[in-house]
């Protein structure tokens, strides 16, 4: 994944159309979690045409959520819960509440936050088996931050009620790692 050539990634992606949107979206998800913003917007820009020349597909929902996630990895997060909820409009998905949940922290709105943190959680029928599963190493993170934001707006029963979720998820967790620092 070293440098994104754009007609490197299309005829990589070229025989699977039905998840050539999705294979973007991923690939741009995790530049932006490197903080590789340029490649990251590359990405945005080809979900963008795709999702002209394919309306009426996943293409809009991919490209709002990777403005959402590049937004949050820029520090802007008035811009991510707006892609966020643009998301939502599109497709009431788990990744896309999962995006919005963390848009709605990163804007101190922890209400709102744990509100989509405890749908996602709720959602367990949406968790198998698709590519809107959050995963195992995503349930124990909401249950973490989800844990924080009710510790952080004085919920204690619940606060400690998911940050045990998160222990139970991570017994060998190293307690040295900045993540388990709190």
């Amino acid at each position: 994944l070293a440098e994104i050539d754009e007609t490197k990634t299309a005829s990589l992606l070229k025989g699977d159309p039905p998840s050539y949107p999705l294979s973007l979206f991923l690939l741009g998800r995790f530049y932006a979690n490197a903080h590789r913003i340029s490649e990251a917007r590359k990405i945005l820009q080809q979900l963008g045409d795709l999702a002209k020349q394919r309306p009426g597909t996943n293409c809009v929902l991919f490209r709002s959520m990777l403005q959402a996630e590049i937004a949050l990895n820029q520090g802007d997060a008035a811009q991510a819960v707006e892609a966020a909820e643009d998301s939502i409009r599109n497709l009431n998905s788990t990744m896309a509440l999962e995006t919005l949940a963390r848009g709605y922290a990163a804007a101190g709105r922890d209400t709102d936050a744990l509100y989509a943190y405890e749908q996602v959680l709720a959602r367990a029928a949406e968790r198998a088996h698709s590519y809107d599963d959050p995963g195992f190493h995503h349930l124990a993170d909401i249950h973490y931050r989800a844990g924080l934001l009710y510790r952080k707006t004085g919920d204690l029963a619940n606060a400690r009620k998911h940050l045990q979720a998160f222990l139970d998820r991570a017994p060998q967790a190293d307690p040295g790692l900045p993540t388990y620092a709190e």
